[in-house]
């Protein structure tokens, strides 16, 4: 009998061992949920950066006319913070979208992309250019890049946003009148 009890003891703590490895990441082990409007970008780039050509072409890129609108609309709104602030305040890391300037003569000219890095979904351009000419120039390469990648992440956060309050009887009804598929939050319902 007392086999038996030790054999339980053990099958039991290794139960509990095993289920403990394969535990799902709790929401203090997961990255925050980045900030910031929808459609807003921020421009980490200090004053006298941001100022002039470099201003310019950012907003040849992000304040473009949405297509499709009756009247002009720009794609992004644009906020601009020195390099130092995003660098030391947790709020501007956690950005959804941002363009980060950083010119150093020690910089190696080039722009890293970054996925999700502080925050999810967010998307990061990292400049890291030795001059402004630089900067100038690598903008006007990335613009369309640049454009995809923040309306992607817009897409992924909207669609997280609304997968979490589906209403799977208005997605059924719609799929079977019509044959596809639209997520729709629980605040929709069927008029007619």
């Amino acid at each position: 009998m007392k086999k038996l009890v030790f054999n339980l003891s053990l099958l039991v703590v290794a139960t509990l061992t095993l289920s403990g490895c394969f535990q799902k990441d709790t929401p203090s082990d997961s990255k925050k949920s980045s900030s910031g409007k929808t459609l807003e970008v921020l421009v980490a780039a200090d004053r006298e950066v941001f100022n002039g050509t470099t201003k310019d072409i950012i907003d040849s890129i992000l304040k473009a006319p949405q297509d499709g609108l009756p009247q002009p609309e720009a794609c992004f709104d644009v906020a601009n913070v020195p390099v130092s602030s995003f660098r030391n305040t947790e709020m501007f890391r956690v950005h959804r979208n941002v363009i980060l300037c950083d010119i150093s003569i020690e910089n190696p000219n080039k722009v890293y992309l970054h996925i999700d890095s502080y925050a999810e979904p967010q998307v990061v351009f990292d400049f890291a250019v030795r001059d402004r000419q630089s900067l100038d120039s690598l903008l006007r390469v990335y613009a369309p890049r640049m454009a995809e990648e923040f309306y992607k992440a817009e897409h992924r956060r909207i669609i997280k946003a609304f997968y979490g309050m589906k209403n799977p009887k208005l997605m059924n009804q719609i799929h079977d009148k019509f044959g596809f598929t639209l997520t729709f939050s629980d605040e929709f319902a069927i008029a007619k």
